[in-house]
């Protein structure tokens, strides 16, 4: 007798959901790449104090960019982490 590949177990469950499931990654995705553009935005005033070229208007904007990022890393997150769930547990409540 031939054993079945476990991921294949697991996909065979979530198959049904892979309308919940593909946005959620596509989510998480977005929230991991938005978490790092605040990274980049502290260097970038880091750079404009080290050039001298600082100016209030610059660091405001740099500073407005992070935290939009942060923002929308969070909220990409959250949607992400509550697709997943729904999912999760709508597949537990079918097999369970």
């Amino acid at each position: 007798m031939r054993k079945e590949n476990w991921l294949k177990t697991i996909f065979s469950f979530s198959r049904p959901y892979k309308a919940r499931i593909t946005p959620s990654v596509f989510c998480a995705c977005l929230g991991d790449a938005g978490g790092i553009v605040p990274y980049i935005g502290v260097c970038g005033i880091i750079v404009m104090f080290f050039t001298g070229s600082q100016t209030a208007q610059g660091v405001w904007l740099w500073s407005a960019i992070c935290l939009a990022e942060y923002a929308a890393k969070l909220l990409f997150c959250a949607a992400s982490t509550a697709l997943a769930h729904i999912s999760a547990y709508t597949v537990l409540e079918i097999v369970g």
